[in-house]
């Protein structure tokens, strides 16, 4: 039977890329791509892959607040995330998240597939490097890299945070969470008091210096 994945990356020649790469290989299924984070959800939710390939500079949700939301929405998807060398800092997280995997981008197309084998037995796999990355996390900061405000926000401050960062206005936050401007604006007045930053500016530098987000997202 043909391992059934998703794919969720930001830029589409690399969903491609990955798409031929895996048909090609035989034995593997692409049920689904998603740019986004948002609609990544929407697609593991109604295609139920048993793999689901994970980029983290994700747009309008990042790709460690993904992966939570699927390790309790999906919890028999196996989430294996590709990482930058600018993610390095954030593995750990998307680990702690949920995450089965990790490996690099410029990993071979023979680990690619290896790792995808490992994630299916219910075991971990990381790449030498990434490996080492989370070790020396843990030794070095155990609570994890930030500051430690990034854990004062709750889910969905965190999701308008990443919005705002992007760009997003009142409106199309409102529209794209379901909810009321005017809550929109509390949530916002909620995340300047708890961060003590008084501007968008302010709190685009932290979503970026978090991971929430990034400059090219």
């Amino acid at each position: 039977m043909s391992k059934q994945l998703v794919i969720v990356h930001a830029r589409r020649i690399i969903r491609e890329s990955l798409r031929a790469l895996l048909e090609a290989s035989g034995g593997h299924e692409v049920v689904g791509e998603s740019a986004d984070g948002r609609a990544a959800i929407e697609t593991v939710e109604r295609t139920r892959p048993q793999v689901v390939l994970m980029d983290l500079s994700l747009p309008v949700l990042n790709g460690i607040d993904t992966t939570r939301q699927l390790s309790r929405k999906c919890p028999r998807a196996k989430v294996l995330v590709l990482a930058m060398t600018s993610d390095r800092h954030h593995v750990a997280e998307a680990l702690k998240a949920g995450a089965a995997g990790a490996l690099w981008h410029d990993c071979s197309s023979d680990e690619l597939l290896r790792a995808i084998e490992v994630v299916q037995t219910e075991q971990m796999y990381l790449s030498p490097g990434i490996a080492d990355v989370v070790v020396n996390s843990y030794v070095r900061n155990p609570e994890g890299n930030g500051d430690g405000r990034l854990a004062l926000l709750t889910n969905r401050q965190r999701e308008v945070l990443q919005l705002l960062s992007e760009g997003r206005s009142t409106k199309q936050i409102a529209l794209d969470l379901d909810i009321s401007p005017k809550t929109v604006d509390t949530h916002r007045q909620d995340l300047m008091m708890k961060l003590n930053m008084f501007s968008v500016a302010e709190l685009t530098k932290f979503a970026v210096r978090e991971g929430l987000t990034s400059l090219d997202a």
